[in-house]
């Protein structure tokens, strides 16, 4: 089954401004501005984890006569208190980058 093409922009426009968000920090920490290192730097890597997301999923595809895994559950609160920790230090580094 092929993917919507809202997928495909929204992965490149990810990509995108991932890449220039990381240039941008690149460009901050050689000019010696280096408050906007950190800033630019995560919100560049956040947007860089889907795609980076969506080829790992790729790469790891299945053959189509594989024969499917038995479903096992997995406990909800580990995951989202990772997601809860990951958005907290995120949060920390904007946070430490706008009031230094």
């Amino acid at each position: 089954m092929s993917k919507p093409i809202s997928y495909w922009i929204a992965m490149a426009s990810c990509m995108i401004l991932g890449a220039a968000l990381l240039y941008l920090a690149v460009l901050t920490e050689t000019s010696g501005g280096g408050k906007g290192f950190w800033l630019f730097s995560a919100f560049g890597i956040c947007f860089l984890l889907p795609p980076t997301a969506m080829l790992v999923r790729a790469l790891r595809a299945q053959p189509a006569d594989a024969a499917p895994e038995a479903i096992v559950f997995a406990p909800h609160w580990q995951f989202v208190s990772a997601i809860v920790i990951f958005l907290l230090v995120v949060l920390a580094t904007v946070l430490a980058a706008v009031m230094s």
